[in-house]
């Protein structure tokens, strides 16, 4: 062992939806950061399963409403967070159809 590495820890660390909180930090956008937080995915999820979710429910329920649909909905969800993603660092409905085929197989899908 090198001098160098003697006494020395190695830590690693998992910040949940860090993008998406960064991506509502530089917007300066305290809703967005709070929506980061619980799951951005989800969140986009229930718009487009034309059941969104509603802030004045409260924290714990948004969360546990968001879970939920985590778990029911992963065809909606992994689509809304390639997209959530994807428009932060300006992926077009293009990009996501040549990009992800499997998730976005057609324009029509990718617009949605």
């Amino acid at each position: 062992m090198s001098n160098v590495l003697r006494g020395c820890r190695l830590a690693e660390f998992d910040f949940s939806g860090i993008e998406a909180v960064l991506s509502g930090y530089f917007m300066r956008a305290p809703e967005y950061i709070w929506l980061a937080k619980l799951g951005v995915h989800a969140g986009l999820a229930s718009h487009i399963l034309k059941r969104p979710y509603d802030p004045s429910w409260g924290t714990d329920a948004v969360a546990a409403y968001f879970k939920e649909i985590k778990n029911s909905e992963p065809v909606v969800y992994d689509r809304s967070k390639r997209c959530v993603h994807g428009k932060n660092y300006g992926l077009t409905i293009h990009g996501m159809v040549r990009n992800f085929p499997e998730t976005y197989p057609t324009l029509t899908v990718a617009k949605k």
